[in-house]
């Protein structure tokens, strides 16, 4: 038996602004007495500046001073990102053809630097400016340009980790012949994440799914001078578990190597997502509760099988030079791959009422404040490939809208539908003539997606459910109730999706064939 464990300590400090100009948007802060031109009402700013005192020296403006944060860069720093490590390994029958294997590590993960844009793009540092002319010499705005702050993030110094582990039994079967079994597991916590910390609550979500015409949104929200307000967390989480199987073996000069894994990626968050753009579908549903999100992952493929093999066929020594130097020698390699589909979300990005009237009108089925990652309800007894062929990969029917209470959430979970099954065989033929003592020249034959399979990409599938679609609510415009609304009408009675819901609109690339001659010397 051998043992090895061992700790890896590491400092990895936010990253912070050379200039100082940062700023953060502390919802504890936010006082709601101050107007709404106040763009510095509820920010941190680097200790040492003022920015917001000096854009009031400097044009005028009518800020708040905001308060100095605890560092350069607004967080604190994690000086606790201790990762322990074991692994084992044991020879139960002391004879050297079985092993058991053991590891469990834990992961830091660094912060990427994109999630530090928001404080960078706060009040006052940013302005929206209408009419603005860009000539050679000076920018000029037409108008008054305005400013708000933009987001903030969770100051604690959580860091992104995992804990990883594996069991694996592997035996000799024969001479080069071998199996390998194992279970690898994979907990991940404090992911980084993104939601709007102004997102309407619960109880105005009716009337936030028709806000915009006499109701303002903004009135809505918890932070009522401002829209929408990108918040940067550490509250993702993920698990993984899989079956995993190796066989190989090796028979002289040719090789046989088979893989197959099974395994289940449930995450509350898109695992993806990593470009630091703020709110978007990928961001939680519900601030209240993140759990409503908690579903397969975008990255979960329950099923992936792969064939390798390389086979030299007969060098042909004992026939004549033609012989040998045409048909001898070649060599044929082959890679096979099938794997599941990818989980994929539904949504229904936006919604119109078929019998709106021109204000007032349902801009959303939620309410939230946020059209993008609001899902329908799913068909009891139906599946998202009922009734599929060729490139319509969903089907329309394994949704609904009929029964949906507007300013509710939608019971299809993130994940719920998978992809296409990606399906491809490369083979590739080689044959070598030694020409001379170091000169040696190699023919290639190349063959990508060989049988020409038609792998639909899945992330190229229309999964918004209701762009350009319609929904009504009986004869008479939805409606929430309420001074300026009429009576209520909250309940979707029909619906008709987007014509090209559930469709791919891209395969991978068909077979390609490409011939090579190499001169090796």
């Amino acid at each position: 038996m051998t043992l090895e464990y061992g700790v890896r300590y590491s400092i990895l400090a936010p990253p912070f602004a050379a200039n100082n100009k940062l700023a953060r948007f502390d919802p504890a802060l936010y006082d709601p007495k101050k107007p709404a031109s106040d763009a510095c009402n509820g920010l941190v700013f680097v200790p040492g500046t003022n920015p917001c005192v000096q854009s009031n020296q400097s044009f005028g403006t009518a800020f708040s001073a905001g308060v100095p944060g605890q560092s350069k860069s607004l967080m604190d720093t994690n000086y606790h990102a201790f990762a322990p490590r074991v692994g084992v390994s044991w020879d139960p029958f002391s004879h050297g053809n079985s092993a058991v294997r053991f590891g469990l590590g834990q992961f830091f993960q660094r912060e990427r630097v994109s999630t530090q844009f928001v404080e960078a793009t706060n009040a006052p540092f940013a302005l929206n400016a209408s009419g603005v002319n860009r000539t050679l010499d000076k920018n000029a705005a037409v108008g008054t340009p305005t400013t708000s702050p933009s987001g903030g993030r969770d100051p604690r110094g959580l860091l992104p980790n995992s804990w990883q582990w594996n069991l694996t039994v592997e035996h000799g079967l024969a001479k080069d012949t071998a199996l390998e079994l194992g279970y690898v597991g994979n907990r991940s916590t404090h992911l980084s994440s993104s939601y709007d910390v102004n997102q309407i609550p619960g109880g105005n979500r009716l009337v936030g799914a028709f806000c915009g015409g006499t109701v303002s949104c903004a009135s809505l929200r918890p932070f009522s001078n401002f829209g929408s307000l990108t918040y940067w967390s550490h509250d993702g989480s993920s698990i993984y578990h899989s079956f995993q199987a190796l066989f190989r073996t090796r028979y002289k000069r040719s090789q046989l190597q088979l893989a197959y894994t099974w395994s289940h990626s449930i995450a509350d968050y898109d695992l993806t997502d990593s470009n630091g753009g703020g709110v978007n579908a990928s961001s939680f549903t519900d601030n209240a509760n993140h759990r409503l999100d908690r579903g397969n992952s975008t990255i979960n493929r329950p099923q992936i099988f792969v064939a390798n093999a390389i086979f030299n066929l007969p060098t042909l020594n004992d026939y004549n030079s033609f012989m040998k130097a045409t048909l001898g020698g070649w060599e044929l390699g082959i890679i096979s791959t099938e794997e599941s589909g990818n989980s994929i979300s539904i949504f229904t990005n936006g919604v119109s009422d078929l019998n709106a009237p021109s204000s007032n009108a349902l801009n959303s089925l939620s309410g939230t404040g946020l059209a993008s990652n609001q899902r329908p309800n799913i068909v009891a007894g139906s599946s998202c490939t009922t009734g599929g062929h060729d490139d319509q990969i969903f089907s329309p029917s394994a949704f609904t809208l009929n029964g949906f209470q507007i300013g509710t959430l939608g019971n299809a979970p993130r994940g719920y539908c998978h992809g296409p099954a990606y399906v491809n065989t490369d083979f590739a033929l080689y044959k070598n003539w030694q020409v001379a003592e170091k000169l040696r020249v190699q023919f290639r034959l190349e063959a990508f997606n060989f049988f020409n399979t038609p792998n639909f990409r899945g992330d190229k599938i229309n999964a918004d459910l209701m762009s350009g679609g319609k929904v009504a609510c009986g004869t008479t415009a939805c409606s929430p109730g309420g001074a300026g609304f009429g009576a209520k009408n909250s309940t979707i009675t029909s619906f008709t999706p987007n014509s090209t819901f559930g469709q791919s609109t891209q395969t991978t690339g068909g077979r390609e064939i490409q011939y090579g001659l190499k001169l090796i010397f």
